[in-house]
């Protein structure tokens, strides 16, 4: 990661751990399911769309604006708080969440999430996370604080839906769920068979339309 010891940024520092009775498709799927951000992170809807998405053999790239609800300190010193969330996945097993808060200051943070697959039902997660200096001494180690803790929170809103849902091979969609069935067919290379254990013999074509 380009942040890692750059002199613009702040050290990475140990966020969150997680053992999940989950599947480790899940939490990188999560990202791409814009509709969700509304309804379980609170999230303004109008302000939340999907601007990008590339794949680069095992690397896919999505890039989304939104309008944060979060960092209401930032809100408080200028009122609207929003700007880029870029994901990128390094296969299955790393999540980095770029964002870049845009107010009168501006603040950016980078916060990778590791998954390793226990068995064929629970996953181990650890996150990380860096923030770029500011100018105003301490700021920036209040907001990586903040960052955390709100991280934390949008993580467990999740947790109790993946450790509950059941997986569809071929869900009821609509364009304003976001690329979910693009990051499926990109994610199939990730598999030994090719993804038909997850998606079932005969189903790929259909489940990733």
């Amino acid at each position: 990661m380009v942040e890692h010891g750059h002199p613009e940024w702040r050290p990475f520092e140990a966020a969150q751990h997680w053992v999940l009775h989950t599947h480790c498709q899940e939490l990188p799927e999560n990202a791409m399911d814009i509709a969700h951000f509304p309804w379980i992170h609170h999230q303004n809807t109008a302000a939340m769309a999907t601007e990008g998405f590339e794949v680069d053999g095992p690397i896919l790239y999505h890039r989304t604006s939104q309008r944060y609800n979060l960092f209401g300190l930032l809100k408080m010193m200028s009122g609207d708080v929003t700007g880029p969330l870029d994901v990128t996945l390094l296969g299955l097993g790393v999540v980095v969440n770029r964002a870049a808060v845009k107010t009168k200051l501006s603040f950016e943070y980078c916060y990778p999430f590791f998954i390793t697959p226990i068995d064929d039902e629970h996953i181990d997660v650890h996150s990380f996370l860096a923030v770029k200096k500011t100018a105003i001494p301490g700021l920036d180690r209040a907001l990586a604080l903040k960052a955390k803790a709100e991280g934390r929170v949008t993580i467990e809103q999740d947790i109790p839906i993946w450790e509950n849902k059941v997986f569809q091979v071929k869900p009821r969609l609509s364009s304003a769920d976001g690329p979910i069935m693009g990051f499926r067919k990109w994610s199939r290379q990730c598999y030994p068979d090719g993804g038909a254990a997850v998606y079932g013999a005969g189903d790929g074509e259909a489940a990733t339309a």
